[in-house]
């Protein structure tokens, strides 16, 4: 476990203080853009958005994020990595969800995370639409919208409600589908474009299951995080059924008893 004191800001401010700043930053813009006719969208592969605000916003976090803390590292999904002397980094998805914000689909998150030895040790991811800022830091628990959040998880298929989301690759996608058929009977399937909402719906119980095979580390740094520190018996797991971390790129989270029963990895 990381040191319980942290560094401090040049204005004397904790990284948590500073986390939620830059987050809450990240969601104006987002808000503030969000359907605009002058969006401009490209792509970084066959089925890859990015658009000028992915580029904006994640450049206003990063500038800002490392005045504060200058010796930090820094690695982003649009503009790569600061490298820096510390076991300290700041990992940032400016919009999660960059397919839906560009189509106008009210799904996006913005998310960051701050990691020790890549470890997550404060996350927070922000749906700037709905307002639902959902929030940990290790060893203090995970908070929606400032509150604890206590549920008990489904131990079926039957009852469960179970996330799916799929990347750019045609045969990952396949396997996705697949895997989708053959959980079944479930109570529900959602396929709803946000890996950063859905490891935080895990935490918050809204998920019983959330399932994606193409993720990148600054989609699932704050999301880890919240399901370790869940009230909840929660887990994540990687290829083969191996504790997951920031770079699993495979990804299986929910509660232990849907989990203990799947065969997703077969």
């Amino acid at each position: 476990m990381v040191e319980k004191n942290l560094p401090v800001s040049i204005n004397g401010q904790s990284p948590e203080i500073v986390a939620r700043e830059a987050i809450l930053q990240a969601g104006g813009m987002l808000r503030e853009s969000f359907r605009l006719a002058d969006a401009q969208v490209s792509f970084k592969g066959r089925a890859d958005v990015v658009t000028n605000i992915d580029l904006e916003v994640e450049e206003v976090v990063r500038d800002f994020l490392l005045k504060q803390f200058p010796d930090f590292g820094f690695l982003g999904e649009e503009l790569g990595s600061v490298s820096a002397n510390s076991p300290y980094q700041w990992v940032v998805d400016p919009i999660d969800g960059t397919a839906n914000f560009a189509k106008g689909i009210p799904h996006i998150s913005t998310t960051l995370a701050l990691t020790y030895n890549d470890k997550p040790i404060i996350g927070a991811t922000l749906d700037p639409l709905r307002d639902h800022l959902f929030y940990a830091r290790e060893g203090e628990g995970f908070t929606f919208n400032g509150n604890k959040v206590s549920f008990v998880p489904e131990k079926t298929f039957e009852l469960a409600t179970i996330g799916m989301d799929s990347g750019s690759d045609e045969e990952l996608v396949k396997r996705t589908i697949e895997i989708a058929l053959n959980v079944l009977p479930v109570h529900r399937i959602r396929i709803m474009g946000s890996a950063a909402l859905a490891f935080a719906y895990v935490a918050t119980g809204w998920y019983d299951l959330y399932l994606h095979f193409e993720l990148k580390p600054w989609d699932v740094a704050a999301g880890l995080l919240f399901i370790r520190e869940s009230t909840a018996e929660l887990d994540c797991l990687g290829p083969g059924s191996e504790k997951a971390d920031l770079f699993s790129a495979k990804y299986l989270a929910g509660n232990k008893d849907l989990i203990d029963i799947c065969k997703f990895w077969d």
